[in-house]
């Protein structure tokens, strides 16, 4: 109600929750009976209600209050959020959404109609001194009469605005970042060592190739021209030779040495054994199955080879046991996903940058709280360094301040990173950036099942509903609540909800990271056996048509011939 001439404004229970014009009756001076009319202000119109004087006190000519609200229009005021609030591209003018769905409900219910309009620049609104910006900045300004979206029920709102019963609950503070899928290559046992690594450990099985090789053919070499020695063999009766130092057996027979099986055949001078490696390739071999551990033939016959392969041994063994050791390693690593999950583990790093949306009930939650760790502090300090006190002084002094400056830290964190202007720029800055961004809850289950490559980080937290606000001391925000609680035993309330926070038959693959390897992560291994199968084939169909071909070449010569 305003007040007009200095007139004193009548407060009459029945029209305090409208607004009202008090006029002095043009029919009467002020020096007779104090005489006023009494108008309800409209945007189009104002209807007259009645009279009001000290002598006959208030009367009315019509009701105050409708009996009905079939002829009531509302001006709701909405902020673009998807699913509560969506832009109509094709219809100008027009919205849908999950919370457009609830006031269909609420209108049909109570019996309204209304038109719908965006907020003016800020949101939902903050004061910025001492005035309301935003929707709630509409309402105070009397431009809109209904605030619509996911509009979070706080004591500062509430002090200007009217909310209704929450429409709905525990929407709380969560985070969003990029999934972390379990990304394993398919050459994964190769990223187990480094580049140099690799070329160290060939380097070293080639070197050890050709030193076996060498120490093989040098100690034959040596031991060629070496014939047996008096006393090596002896005779029995029947003129068998026998080898005393390396037989493979030996038996004294009738004052003789006789053998229990036949001795191997004496090799002509400069001819090696049968099981000596007589090339490169073949010492290669060798030395390659030790370092895969499955043997790679006969054993050296010199000394110094077998010290050389010895060595490799024990080099073979530390190598495979640190491969197998940092595969299983790296294995883990890859199908870990997200090292983050909750707040405190994202105020602990500084790889992943976080904040908030501009103007939101987040950010003012965040700025809030720490301005109350900031004042909580400073009280703490005061008391701690109160000398005037010293009783207080020694039982509240400690070495270190009891309640940390967490808040505090987040927000000035979100202020170097920097706002963001809506929840879309955010979640493009997640999708594309190492970024997390903190937000309500109910949008994050919505994005979320729009989006696989999207998901949601730890337990919501500072859980506060979302409801309709009105004007303070609104005549409707009676009747709103009661259609709400209808709509809620009704359950329309969770069907609503199911519609638009389905995922419209979006199906995102599960991450391997909880079960074992599929597949697709061991296709490499098998790939690497396909290409022995494939290339020793090959080789076979080469040397089978060479021998062919070298068979008719010698036919053909020998017809020649």
């Amino acid at each position: 109600m305003w007040i007009n001439e200095g007139f004193q404004m009548v407060k009459c229970p029945q029209v305090q929750t409208q607004r009202f014009q008090v006029y002095p009756s043009r029919h009467v001076t002020h020096t007779e009976d104090t005489h006023f009319e009494l108008y309800r202000l409209n945007r189009l119109a104002n209807t007259f209600l009645g009279n009001w004087s000290e002598s006959f006190g208030l009367t009315l000519t019509q009701q105050t209050f409708p009996a009905t609200f079939t002829d009531t229009h509302l001006t709701v005021t909405v902020n673009v959020e998807p699913p509560f609030i969506f832009r109509n591209t094709s219809e100008p003018g027009s919205y849908y959404g999950y919370s457009m769905d609830v006031l269909t409900e609420i209108a049909r219910t109570v019996g309204f109609t209304f038109t719908v309009r965006e907020c003016d620049e800020g949101g939902y609104g903050m004061p910025e001194n001492g005035i309301w910006n935003g929707c709630i900045g509409n309402i105070v300004n009397g431009e809109a009469d209904v605030i619509l979206g996911a509009l979070t029920v706080t004591a500062e709102r509430d002090s200007v605005i009217d909310f209704t019963l929450p429409y709905y609950d525990f929407a709380g503070i969560q985070i969003i970042t990029r999934r972390q899928l379990s990304n394993i290559n398919l050459f994964y046992y190769i990223d187990v060592f480094s580049t140099q690594a690799w070329l160290s450990l060939i380097s070293v099985v080639l070197l050890t190739s050709l030193l076996l090789w060498v120490y093989e053919k040098a100690s034959f070499h040596c031991l060629k021209s070496c014939t047996k020695s008096a006393g090596d063999v002896k005779a029995d009766n029947l003129g068998q030779t026998f080898y005393l130092g390396k037989s493979p057996a030996l038996a004294f027979n009738n004052n003789t040495f006789v053998s229990k099986k036949p001795m191997p055949q004496e090799r002509a001078p400069g001819e090696e054994h049968p099981g000596a490696r007589k090339c490169l390739g073949d010492n290669m071999w060798f030395v390659v199955g030790a370092v895969t551990m499955a043997g790679g033939g006969d054993a050296p016959r010199s000394v110094a080879g077998r010290v050389l392969v010895a060595g490799f041994w024990f080099f073979a063994i530390i190598i495979m046991s640190t491969f197998t050791a940092n595969l299983a390693a790296f294995l883990t690593v890859s199908r870990m996903g997200a090292v983050i999950s909750s707040l405190d583990d994202l105020l602990d790093q500084t790889d992943m940058k976080y904040s908030v949306v501009n103007r939101s009930s987040v950010m003012d939650y965040f700025k809030r709280m720490a301005r109350i760790e900031t004042d909580f502090y400073e009280r703490w300090k005061n008391m701690t360094l109160d000398k005037s006190d010293s009783t207080n002084q020694d039982s509240l002094a400690v070495w270190e301040y009891p309640l940390g400056n967490k808040y505090g830290t987040i927000w000035a964190t979100i202020q170097d990173n920097g706002l963001v202007n809506s929840i879309e720029d955010g979640l493009e800055k997640v999708l594309n950036e190492n970024f997390a961004l903190i937000t309500e809850s109910p949008l994050i289950q919505y994005y979320t099942g729009q989006n696989c490559l999207l998901t949601a980080i730890g337990d919501q937290f500072s859980v506060r509903p979302y409801a309709i606000g009105l004007k303070e001391k609104s005549l409707y925000t009676a009747k709103f609540s009661e259609a709400i609680l209808k709509l809620q035993k009704e359950r329309l309330l969770g069907s609503i909800r199911l519609k638009w926070w389905s995922t419209n038959g979006i199906t995102c693959n599960k991450d391997t990271g909880d079960t074992g390897l599929d597949l697709y992560s061991l296709s490499g291994t098998f790939f690497v056996a396909g290409v022995g199968v494939v290339s020793g084939s090959l080789w076979l169909l080469i040397e089978c048509v060479l021998a062919n071909r070298f068979q008719v070449g010698v036919s053909l010569l020998v017809q020649v011939l």
